[in-house]
């Protein structure tokens, strides 16, 4: 029997939600076919995966698909979506992430932000978490593996929280 590697999506954002359109779609006279695009796409990836997050082992089959989906309202860029073959690559791109932040991006580029693909639910708790942020109420919030965590303070004695429901953020918030 074949094996079949499990796919993990992971949403890839942009400054304003998108990578930059590639620069071969901007100058071509006729429209991209689908299958176009997604190879730019792969290939855009694999670009920041190994230029600026220094991710050298992250092959073009790592990266079962590469998409980018529809605007919303203030993207700049269309966001994409990575779907890895295998657990291993999508976690090892999820810890490079910080690279970009410190990492100065090329003159004509934005800075790269990368997220777990959220369902809704986790979305939203994700969200009241960082408002919660914003306000003073906890010193930090993160996700992992699609759950969001959180911590009281940035002391060596408080542990993070996970948030699975609103309910565990009157627990968080009571320690």
């Amino acid at each position: 029997m074949r094996m079949v590697p499990r796919i993990i999506a992971l949403h890839l954002e942009h400054c304003q939600h998108g990578l930059p359109e590639p620069a071969a779609a901007e100058q071509s006279d006729q429209p991209l076919t689908s299958l176009q695009s997604d190879q730019l796409t792969r290939k855009e990836i694999l670009s920041v995966c190994h230029d600026r997050m220094g991710l050298v082992d992250i092959l073009e089959t790592d990266i079962s698909t590469a998409h980018r989906i529809r605007r919303s309202g203030k993207d700049v860029h269309r966001p994409v979506i990575v779907r890895f073959t295998s657990r291993g690559a999508r976690d090892s791109v999820l810890r490079a992430r910080k690279a970009l932040r410190s990492t100065p991006p090329q003159s004509n580029t934005s800075p790269i932000y990368i997220n777990e693909h959220l369902t809704h639910r986790n979305a939203q708790l994700f969200s009241h978490a960082r408002k919660l942020l914003k306000e003073g109420k906890i010193h930090s919030t993160w996700t992992v593996g699609r759950i969001t965590h959180v911590r009281q303070s940035d002391s060596s004695e408080a542990k993070a929280i996970k948030i699975r429901s609103m309910e565990d953020f009157d627990k968080a918030l009571t320690i």
